[in-house]
């Protein structure tokens, strides 16, 4: 506490602008959520809409601060323009040391994505995008945006950093209790977390007591929050009809990824474990016996595979997620099987036709001999 004072001492004497905005932001209050602030307003409205939106907001200027970004701007520009934050990291003397550029994306809804907006400058967060942003921000009338544009192209040429990797996008889940930290493309995640236990950690650990405030009475509306937003995806209108989807989609979660190894393993290990029983019996050929084998063991791994990433693509079915998530793994793991084995099937039989007689007979005795665990070495 005693290095913010001083901290802010310094930025008042060197960069009074700076200082303004920062003493304001550590004495305002941010944007509570509307099942907190508002419960009586209808859900379709435009008010509760972009109530959500300014409560997301103030969570992703929270969470920065928490990173060490202490002086936190919401950028607004002419006709409705603008940047959702725009975060500077500060030293003792109140120079940028480190900065970020932050688009914000508040969805209410199961497996939604964060979409950034095409505009006629280009994509949101793109290099064009945030440069126009910047060049209005110097054209701007208001002192301070000015001094903010300029600490940015400053910051800009002497970290040798471009505008678009100094991006990220916040997506702010509700109905997943998600948090994600995304590239300036929204494409890699570079970190996640719970939504709830970020609230708690802002309770802790936030420097104003507003801010804790503020984070300890959306954490007991939580239940409430989450719920909402669970309707909004089910389109159930009971809080427990919501609260029952949750569980449907948390269990589908579960099933999802045990399906598809589940598949793999017996898929897999029954093919192999048949190959092995026919050829000792003497009902298969060599040849036979290493393509079948080959192509239980490479169509178990594909169907792994393939069942992870239909569980994956099983999550945006919405609504219906509860249902896509282990139905997707399981198809997945379907069609994983089905290209894997038919590609170990070409190269087994390439490979066994490139063997002498006696080096075939000599591979076939060992494999007899010791049984599965060796089959799976070969």
């Amino acid at each position: 506490m005693r290095r913010t004072v001083i901290g802010i001492v310094l930025l008042c004497v060197l960069q009074p602008v700076s200082a303004y905005a920062v003493i304001t932001a550590l004495i305002a209050s941010p944007v509570d959520h509307p099942i907190v602030s508002r419960p009586g307003i209808s859900r379709t409205s435009y008010i509760w809409r972009n109530s959500v939106g300014a409560w997301g907001e103030s969570f992703a200027e929270e969470h920065l601060k928490l990173r060490g970004y202490k002086d936190v701007r919401e950028i607004k520009l002419h006709g409705g323009q603008g940047i959702d934050r725009v975060a500077f990291r500060r030293d003792s003397l109140g120079r940028v040391t480190g900065m970020k550029i932050v688009e914000v994306k508040t969805t209410t809804q199961a497996g939604a994505d964060a979409k950034l907006g095409k505009t006629k400058i280009g994509r949101q967060l793109s290099e064009r995008w945030t440069a126009n942003h910047v060049t209005a921000m110097r054209r701007s009338s208001d002192p301070g945006t000015r001094s903010l544009a300029k600490e940015i192209l400053v910051f800009r040429k002497s970290s040798g950093v471009s505008l678009r990797n100094m991006s990220e996008v916040y997506h702010i889940n509700v109905a997943e209790d998600r948090f994600r930290r995304l590239d300036y493309k929204a494409r890699f995640v570079l970190s996640e977390e719970r939504l709830g236990r970020t609230l708690t950690n802002i309770s802790k650990r936030a420097e104003s007591v507003l801010v804790r405030r503020w984070a300890v009475r959306n954490l007991t509306k939580y239940a409430d929050i989450r719920a909402d937003a669970l309707r909004a995806t089910t389109g159930y209108l009971p809080v427990q009809a919501a609260s029952l989807s949750a569980s449907r989609l948390a269990m589908a979660k579960v099933l999802g990824r045990a399906a598809g190894p589940a598949a793999a393993i017996s898929i897999g290990g029954w093919e192999v474990g048949k190959n092995i029983y026919l050829y000792s019996r003497g009902d298969v050929t060599r040849r036979q016996f290493y393509t079948s084998t080959s192509q239980g063991l490479a169509g178990g791994g594909a169907a792994l595979a393939g069942g992870y990433i239909g569980g994956q693509l099983g999550t945006l079915g919405g609504p219906f997620a509860w249902l896509t998530i282990p139905a997707g793994a399981i198809l997945g793991a379907g069609v994983g099987y089905w290209a894997g084995s038919s590609a170990a099937g070409y190269a087994s039989n390439a490979w066994f036709d490139s063997l002498d007689e006696t080096l075939k007979e000599k591979v076939m005795v060992e494999i007899l001999k010791s049984g599965f665990s060796q089959v799976i070495v070969l």
